[in-house]
């Protein structure tokens, strides 16, 4: 088994605000977008949800749900989710507003983990091994010789109905 090596990264830009006291009321806000990608990453990283229309007012909101997986990365588009599919799209920015400090650090510490994990799992899903050869149809006997596609077959071979 070779080494794993990760060729992927992202670089996280955090803005924020000074703590906000009105009244007895405290909150934090936290604002983090991509600044910059490595090894072909795309920045559209933080996973959305939209909701549906306020009745009253017509108003969408867009859900922060998660930071994507390496499956989210393919799955859901970038910007907004397509009219007749599910409600999640990604982007490259996320903001939340937290009630203290302690969340507020909570969430920058764990985008961080989940972003490494992103770039982590992109460059480990390309590292593809053989995990099981199997026969389907009739196998050859031990004294045929069985010819491996790679050697004899074009591509279109691999795509004709096989009941002709």
């Amino acid at each position: 088994m070779t080494s794993f090596v990760a060729h992927r990264g992202i670089q996280l830009r955090r803005y924020q605000i000074e703590q906000v006291n009105h009244y007895y009321l405290h909150g934090f806000r936290i604002r983090v977008d991509v600044a910059a990608v490595s090894g072909g990453m795309t920045p559209e990283i933080f996973v959305y949800k939209r909701l549906p229309p306020d009745p009253e007012t017509g108003t969408i909101v867009d859900e922060f749900q998660t930071i994507a997986s390496f499956v989210d990365m393919a799955d859901w588009p970038v910007g907004a989710p397509i009219s007749n599919g599910e409600p999640f799209f990604r982007s490259s920015v996320v903001e939340l507003d937290v009630r203290s400090e302690a969340d507020y650090q909570y969430i920058w510490t764990i985008i961080l983990q989940q972003a490494n994990q992103l770039c982590w799992a992109m460059d480990k899903a390309e590292q593809l091994e053989n995990a099981e050869t199997s026969w389907v149809g009739i196998a050859p006997d031990e004294n045929s010789d069985s010819i491996p596609v790679s050697d004899s077959y074009s591509e279109s071979d691999l795509h004709q109905d096989p009941i002709q």
